[in-house]
């Protein structure tokens, strides 16, 4: 990608952000999901080596990613310093929100097609179970109301150390609750989506 392009496409993207920031719900709350969102949201995968190495990021790709990053960083930094009483402008709260369905959409326009389709792949293989009481997954799967209330208190009931490494017998327990509540092409359907198998 040339320089022209790639400033171009930056320029679109702070449109992008500037209008969506107009654009959001006004609760003038002050919260601190911006570092949730960094340290274990999609744009977190982009901070590990071979995540990098197996997207097959370019130089330039890479650069466009780390500015989405900043730019995010720095919509949410502005509105934990803004004091101003108009409810006009986004709460911190607001943009730490919508941070992740942005960058999606835009991760989505940086990336080719099979390297967005990867991504999504490790992050589905880093949120492992957990990700199965997401509204747009159960979408995916079709899973029924009954299905959609069982795995969601179950996901509830997995440890916060669930994903990150070694697996607790207690975790293990509540993951094979959870893929038995799936039938079996939910099931195939679920390891389609997960991709090839990627060691974190």
């Amino acid at each position: 990608m040339n320089t022209i392009m790639r400033w171009t496409t930056l320029l679109v993207f702070c449109c992008v952000l500037s209008s969506w920031a107009v654009a959001q719900p006004t609760n003038r709350s002050r919260g601190g999901g911006m570092q949730r969102f960094f340290n274990s949201g999609i744009m977190s995968l982009f901070r590990i080596p071979d995540v990098q190495a197996e997207l097959d990021l370019s130089r330039d790709t890479a650069e466009l990613i780390f500015a989405l990053q900043a730019d995010l960083f720095s919509e949410y930094r502005n509105a934990r310093r803004d004091k101003s009483p108009s409810e006009e402008l986004p709460s911190a709260d607001d943009v730490a929100a919508q941070s992740g369905p942005v960058a999606e959409r835009l991760l989505s326009t940086i990336l080719d097609p099979n390297q967005y389709k990867r991504l999504q792949e490790l992050w589905l293989q880093r949120r492992g179970l957990r990700a199965i009481a997401m509204d747009d997954l159960a979408d995916a799967l079709q899973l029924d109301e009954s299905q959609r209330e069982t795995t969601g208190k179950l996901v509830q009931q997995l440890s916060r150390n669930y994903g990150r490494g070694k697996i607790s017998d207690e975790d293990a327990e509540i993951a094979k609750e959870i893929t038995a509540t799936l039938t079996p092409e939910q099931q195939k359907q679920w390891e389609k989506m997960l991709g090839r198998p990627f060691n974190f």
